[in-house]
């Protein structure tokens, strides 16, 4: 019904997207906190216009608004298109525009005549009727929407509909798409072991807490090279083994994962982990030893508390001091690793 809406915005927020990928001929790679504050002011206003009119909370109904959000995250951090980080970034866009509907002035009626004109009772009065009645009317489109979300939400309409009601709604919708996006990770076999229960650090408590929604420190790097390097490490956007040999590329078959062995090893399996912190190939080794001893000098001991590799790579993600250092790391040993032709292993057949 609204595919219409959908298409004339989406294209209007393509346009001005296409711009803005373009920037980076005239004035190099943008930071990542700047391009997402050009994405926020120019291409999100479109995409939630897009969506302003439906009752549309699901991906498939929203594919034109939300496939651009991840076409345009894609090419800012430099995702391949298999990585599920531009699902991420896209699929925000619903619980978001919930959150932009719920923010309207109109939604902070108050039934009680203090402060207000002989008009604006009446208009607040008839408001609150036509909610509670369940008429057609686009506070009660919203409650549809709401609870159509991945956790649904009940927007209260027996009380006044204040802004504490509206900020609590609010809240309730922050907490499902928290919700999905937990539930997203814990199912992805790709970021699933490092992404879960990751921590970061609270700027107010200066604790490391679990957050589901969060600019990560990591993107704030000062070098893109090595800030597109940690995100892809992170992300399972990378050219090691572990993620391009699920690939069905030129007409190979997808490996299992126990046989998406390192080009160097040969014995361990290609990943993140292994490859910046285990593999003994000897041109990483001086790399990681001088990794390790400023590590060591910025948090010493703090490397020693991890049991294995994965435990290491998760710990030290986590800690803002050597996020720089991660970052080089992350760069120098993909780069070692491109230079060299992956392993083909094929699955040695059962015998009958």
């Amino acid at each position: 019904m609204w595919r219409e809406q959908y298409k004339v915005e989406a294209g209007k927020a393509t346009t001005v997207a296409n711009v803005l990928l373009g920037l980076d001929r005239f004035v190099g790679s943008i930071p990542a906190w700047d391009a997402r504050t050009l994405y926020m002011a120019r291409v999100y206003p479109y995409l939630t216009a897009g969506c302003d009119v439906c009752l549309d909370v699901n991906a498939k109904s929203l594919a034109l608004l939300t496939c651009l959000s991840e076409i345009l995250a894609s090419h800012t951090w430099r995702w391949p298109p298999q990585s599920e980080g531009g699902s991420f970034f896209g699929n925000r866009l619903m619980a978001n525009q919930v959150q932009t509907r719920l923010s309207r002035p109109e939604v902070s009626v108050l039934p009680s005549p203090i402060g207000r004109d002989e008009t604006g009772i009446e208009r607040s009065a008839g408001i609150i009727s036509l909610v509670r009645n369940q008429r057609l009317f686009w506070i009660n489109d919203l409650r549809i929407v709401l609870s159509r979300l991945y956790v649904p939400v009940a927007l209260n309409i027996g009380g006044d509909l204040d802004v504490p009601a509206v900020e609590a709604a609010m809240k309730c919708v922050e907490k499902s798409m928290e919700a999905w996006i937990d539930d997203e990770i814990e199912s992805s076999s790709r970021v699933r072991d490092l992404l879960v229960d990751r921590l970061e650090m609270d700027s107010e408590t200066k604790k490391l807490v679990k957050k589901s929604l969060d600019f990560r420190h990591y993107l704030h790097l000062a070098s893109p090279a090595h800030r597109i390097a940690l995100t892809k490490m992170v992300l399972s956007s990378h050219s090691l083994a572990i993620e391009r040999r699920r690939w069905t590329e030129r007409g190979k078959k997808i490996v299992p994962q126990r046989w998406r062995l390192c080009r160097f090893c040969f014995n361990h399996v290609e990943d993140p982990a292994h490859a910046m912190f285990v593999c003994k190939n000897p041109e990483l080794l001086p790399i990681r030893k001088m990794f390790l001893d400023a590590v060591a000098g910025l948090l010493p001991g703090v490397v020693d508390q991890y049991t294995d590799a994965l435990q290491t790579f998760k710990g030290l993600l986590a800690q803002r001091e050597v996020t720089p250092l991660l970052g080089k790391l992350a760069h120098d040993v993909l780069k070692i690793f491109k230079a060299s032709p992956m392993l083909c292993v094929v699955e040695p057949m059962i015998a009958p």
